[in-house]
């Protein structure tokens, strides 16, 4: 039986870090081994035993196993794990920033053992903030650092943390070979109370006297200005440089500055308008963001209320003034709409099928249509767009729109006509029949007439047909093109008249 044993995939044969036990081993019988599975597996290392096929979390040291395969034929083998030599460091010294904010100190170290590149994990004991992580220089330097106090820490390739050499620190403090003053912007006028205003100010805390100046960048318009403070701002960038000029070369620090604002105070709204023209039933309901809360709001119609929402209004312009807790203020303009005047008149444009004519209100329209009965109450006759009168009378009708809105229409009256001195011819029957009819209806003479003229009437009096005929006993009348209601006829028999006829047609 062939034996070897590697590394399992992805692990190595030596430990990544000092001390650790992340190491593994696999157990592999050559393919070409005359062994026969299954096998079993005895471990042995420091402080270490196992039975399975692969070893892991293995720690630096020499270790063996023994196979045995089901005929009880027996193979040994063992392997060496390795580790790196423990990761240890010292601050060694510091050089101090050119000036103060120029941030190019050193930091230099005692570097032993552990796997290179190194890396730096430094933490900055004033502000608490530990720093990016920095790439140590070949010759073990920390760079680019700026005037503070800092606890440094130490990785290495392998991610392995450093400790320190017996009686090392791992403390260093940077100062400046030149005490230029930190710009410091007093925070609490930074801000700009109300959006658009000019209002800033930036101030240096307790500034410095000669050698040391200040001067103002606007990033905004490019001004440059001196002084340790600026007044009256509109937001914006603004950069402070704090200038040492008593040495050779002189020592300047930055300092970056926003100016910032509320947001503008402002008003989405919802608008409800009159619902009939003349109504006070107009709304408006506003929702107010931006400044600062709370808001005090004043009306123009009436600057008693003191509230985001109105009602009972009617059309017109309302202008609201909305003041924040900084006495910003906006001004909004609303126009309270309303329908034109819901107009109605009637029309009775064929015969007697009334017809309505509405303007203004809001569509689609309802009509109700009524008739007189005074001195009783009138009475309701009938619903939809047009109305055919049955009988004589005045009809009027009542519009209702979209809203709830109601008007009257005018009236308009149908009279029965009255022809006086018609004389009944003596020897003349006349019958008319059917009465009322649908398509045709027959006028029948009661016996043959020399000449005969009939005149067809609408329930206006308005001559719709004229008829000349001559020896004949019967005459039939079509409705051809004419609508549902009462017509007349006049009768006259060689120059006599005969009588007036009522007609009705219907369906």
């Amino acid at each position: 039986m062939s034996l070897q044993i590697d590394p399992l995939v992805g692990t190595s044969t030596s430990i990544s870090c000092y001390g650790a036990n992340d190491a593994s081993l696999i157990v592999s019988i050559a393919s070409s081994s005359s062994s026969v599975g299954p096998y079993t597996y005895l471990w042995s290392g420091p402080s270490f035993t196992s039975s399975d096929s692969i070893a892991t979390n293995l720690s630096a040291g020499l270790y063996s196993v023994t196979v045995t395969d089901i005929n009880g034929c027996v193979v040994n083998a063992s392997q060496q794990i390795t580790e790196p030599s423990e990761l240890r460091y010292n601050v060694l010294s510091t050089n101090s920033s050119s000036c103060l904010g120029a941030c190019d100190g050193t930091i230099s170290l005692d570097i032993v053992g552990g796997t290179a590149p190194y890396v730096g994990l430094v933490t900055d004991n004033t502000s608490g903030i530990t720093l990016p992580p920095i790439n140590i220089s070949s010759s073990f330097d920390v760079l680019d650092l700026c005037t503070s106090s800092y606890t440094v820490h130490l990785k290495d390739a392998n991610d392995c943390l450093g400790s320190l050499i017996g009686g090392g620190t791992d403390q260093a403090i940077l100062s400046s070979a030149i005490p230029t003053t930190v710009a410091q912007i007093d925070p609490i006028v930074q801000s700009i109370l109300c959006n658009g205003d000019s209002t800033g100010q930036l101030t240096v805390v307790n500034p410095q006297s000669s050698p040391y100046s200040y001067s103002w960048h606007d990033l905004n318009t490019g001004a440059v200005t001196l002084g340790d403070s600026l007044m009256n701002l509109p937001v914006g960038t603004y950069v402070l440089s704090a200038l040492y000029t008593d040495s050779f070369p002189s020592c300047t620090t930055t300092d970056t500055i926003t100016i910032t604002q509320l947001w503008p105070i402002s008003s989405t709204f919802n608008i409800l308008d009159v619902d009939c023209n003349g109504n006070s039933t107009g709304q408006i309901h506003t929702l107010t963001s931006g400044g600062t809360a709370p808001y005090n709001y004043s009306w123009s119609h009436n600057s008693v209320i003191n509230n985001d929402t109105i009602t009972n209004l009617l059309a017109g312009t309302y202008t609201l003034t909305i003041t924040d807790a900084n006495l910003c203020q906006d001004e909004e303009v609303y126009i309270v709409g309303q329908p034109l005047p819901l107009q109605l008149n009637i029309d009775s444009t064929q015969t007697y099928i009334l017809n309505p004519f509405t303007t203004g209100g809001v569509s689609p329209y309802g009509y109700i249509w009524m008739k007189d009965n005074s001195p009783l109450a009138d009475i309701e006759v009938g619903v939809g767009n047009s109305y055919t009168v049955g009988s004589y009378g005045s009809y009027y009708a009542i519009v209702t729109d979209a809203n709830g809105c109601t008007n009257t229409s005018n009236m308009i009256t149908y009279t029965e006509p009255v022809v006086p001195g018609i004389a009944n011819l003596q020897d003349f029957d006349i019958n008319i029949y059917p009465n009322p009819f649908k398509e045709e209806t027959t006028i029948d003479f009661g016996r043959v007439v020399d000449e005969v003229e009939i005149k067809l009437f609408d329930v206006l009096g308005k001559l719709l047909n004229d008829y000349y005929l001559q020896n004949i006993d019967k005459f039939v009348l079509f409705r051809e093109e004419k609508v549902n209601g009462i017509y007349f006829i006049e009768v006259e028999i060689k120059g006599e008249k005969e009588s007036i006829y009522k007609l009705v047609i219907e369906d």
